[in-house]
């Protein structure tokens, strides 16, 4: 562990902890550098919330260093996501070109001096730990030059601004606070998913005489259903093996391919996740990444329950009554009410998590928000209205698209209309609407995807206006001295080397080394640097008006909830998790209410005046979908 004392921007010193203690011990607290005006002392760290645990949970009992408050911790990773820039401290000091490289052979030392030998974990004799003294010098040395390039780095930035700090210091407490979940029904869905495995792996061994072993060798699936039934399957994605299983092909070939499908969910492995991260207590934290997405949204960590499937197959009632019967071991009724041990599992994934002993969740989540936010963005005042006055947007879409009244609008219409209205408010092509359907399991007929796409672009004129207007002010600010502005307080600015769009919020987004290039359109594009989401490399990329509204909507979306958060946290909701758009408290059963929990949320932030905030609620002692 390593950090340095902020004090008036100079860098004071530096302490190391870890396996130091082993050879050359860890000093007292009467002999570290940051005894004098401890209480005032402010810290700053890459990734400050592992230097907090290892001061608190290490250093406080074992060696009598004073308690540290969270307030006192500064985090550089923190700043450097919010530039856009790599989180990694390596990944950021490259990509702001500071002259500092990642020093491999010490953290080879480092990652040798942390791990216990292998004949110690077996037999558990002898040193615990590899390590001379030589070592821990080498250690010494590549802590010293991780505090310098922190050091550097933290100077090259602008530090988060007082709300971003109050939000920050929130996902703190929350990450520390945890979330209960339920041991016994996580170590019971393990034990029933591995006993269904093993009749599955069988069952499909003796379907294709051998030449798959298990469900989840979908190459060979795929390659045995197409050799021998002569089909063509392209992939064994969820709407292509429902497809098949409609289609007239082999019995046998639909019995391999239903046997793949029962046994298709991979989500039953978060009960593994849930179990390796819990504490005695059953508690599990850190599962936020502050900062997490370019536009400030929060991503997951440890579990994951961003990724949680979405929606269950059975009600949330159905659910709960079935959690005894997992308890039990119940197969017949699992298998009767759901089909296979797997599908229930998924389903029960939420319900795992739960309030902690005693207590009550209350979640909210809001309802369309970034579809709210863009039309208010696009001052399109007649959607507003019809929000305001309760139509269902998604109807009024499929309306629009089939000609038809609303009233006559039917139910796989309007999921067509869904997905329009969410899917092409950022300037979506006609190929990637038509692919995006398809993943939902909606099919269109040819042509129809350029109707879609043009009936859009008709009916909301000011979100497409919005798109043009934001592409051509970007690309404007990289050469005016000036500020340049756009919609409802869209300001952008240059100041080398980031482009910057302050949103109405004060917050702003950043865009590291911005240029005008041409794209594969053969058009006049805006260029910048960023962490390609799928690869994680830090990447030159090309953006246009549809993906920068996308990234201030998300990102406005993101704030009006941050300041929700804050408001939780300020009358008594402490916040356990948020997933998406929803936020979720644990709080003592009778205290608060779901409506009470509702109002805070829409709370109308002073700087988004007219924005038309909805959210819905729900309360229980298990998570909820």
């Amino acid at each position: 562990m390593y950090a340095y004392r902020r004090d008036a921007g100079r860098l004071v010193g530096s302490f190391v902890e870890g396996s130091l203690k082993r050879d050359f011990g860890i000093p007292t607290w009467t002999g570290c550098p940051f005894v004098v005006g401890f209480d005032s002392t402010e810290f700053e760290a890459h990734n400050a919330g592992f230097e907090y645990a290892i001061w608190t949970n290490q250093m406080v009992p074992k060696y009598g260093w004073p308690e540290m408050a969270q307030e006192q911790l500064y985090c550089s990773a923190a700043a450097t996501a919010a530039h856009g820039l790599p989180r990694s401290l390596d990944g950021a000091t490259k990509a702001m070109g500071l002259p500092y490289e990642k020093d491999k052979a010490g953290h080879a030392i480092m990652l040798k001096l942390c791990k216990p030998r292998p004949q110690w974990v077996k037999i558990k004799k002898g040193d615990r730990y590899f390590g001379t003294a030589e070592d821990f010098e080498r250690l010494l040395e590549y802590c010293k030059k991780d505090v310098m390039a922190e050091y550097a780095l933290s100077e090259s930035l602008a530090i988060l601004s007082p709300m971003e700090r109050k939000i920050y210091l929130v996902d703190q407490k929350i990450n520390l606070r945890g979330v209960h979940c339920d041991l016994p029904l996580a170590t019971k869905a393990i034990s029933l998913e591995k006993y269904e495995s093993t009749k599955g792996n069988k069952k499909i061994r003796e379907l294709t005489h051998n030449e798959v072993q298990t469900t989840g060798q979908i190459a060979k699936i795929r390659e045995y259903i197409n050799t021998m039934f002569l089909l063509d399957l392209p992939n064994l994605q969820a709407p292509t093996v429902d497809n098949a299983i409609e289609a007239d092909i082999p019995d046998k070939a639909k019995e391999i391919l239903k046997l793949r499908q029962k046994h298709s969910k991979s989500s039953v492995k978060k009960y593994a996740a849930m179990l390796a991260r819990a504490d005695k207590n059953g508690v599990i934290r850190e599962t936020l990444l502050y900062h997490g997405a370019h536009t400030g949204r929060w991503t997951g960590k440890a579990i994951q329950p961003q990724n949680f499937p979405v929606p269950p197959s059975l009600s949330r009632p159905e659910i709960e009554d079935l959690i005894p019967s997992i308890m039990q071991s119940d197969l017949d009724t699992v298998e009767l009410y759901r089909g296979s041990v797997s599908g229930l599992l998924s389903d029960t994934l939420r319900s795992t998590l739960t309030a902690s002993p005693g207590n009550d969740l209350i979640g909210a989540d809001y309802a369309s928000i970034e579809n709210r936010v863009l039309l208010w963005l696009a001052d399109d005042r007649d959607a507003l209205a019809k929000i305001r006055s309760g139509v269902d947007l998604y109807v009024d879409m499929a309306s629009t698209i089939y000609g038809v009244p609303m009233g006559d609008v039917t139910s796989a219409q309007r999921k067509v209309g869904k997905q329009t209205v969410l899917g092409c408010g950022y300037q979506m092509g006609d190929e990637r609407f038509e692919g995006e359907c398809e993943k939902k399991g909606i099919f269109l007929p040819a042509g129809m995807a350029k109707r879609i796409i043009k009936a859009y672009r008709a009916k909301y004129l000011k979100v497409k206006a919005l798109w043009y207007d934001v592409h051509r002010i970007a690309m404007r600010a990289l050469t005016s001295p000036t500020w340049t502005t756009v919609g409802r307080k869209i300001l952008f600015s240059h100041e080398p080397p980031f482009l910057f769009i302050d949103l109405p919020s004060g917050r702003r987004l950043a865009y590291k080394d911005p240029e005008i290039r041409v794209n594969r359109f053969k058009k006049k594009a805006l260029s910048h640097m960023r962490v390609d989401p799928k690869t994680k490399k830090w990447v030159r990329t090309t953006t246009y008006g549809g993906t920068l509204v996308e990234n201030i909507v998300s990102a406005i979306a993101r704030d009006i909830m941050a300041e929700a958060m804050l408001r939780c946290e300020q009358r008594g909701y402490p916040i356990v998790m948020s997933i998406h758009d929803e936020i979720v408290a644990d709080v003592p059963k009778g205290f608060g209410s779901i409506e009470d929990f509702e109002n805070i949320l829409c709370e109308q932030p002073t700087w988004a005046p007219g924005c038309p905030i909805a959210a819905e609620g729900w309360r229980g002692e298990r998570y909820r979908k």
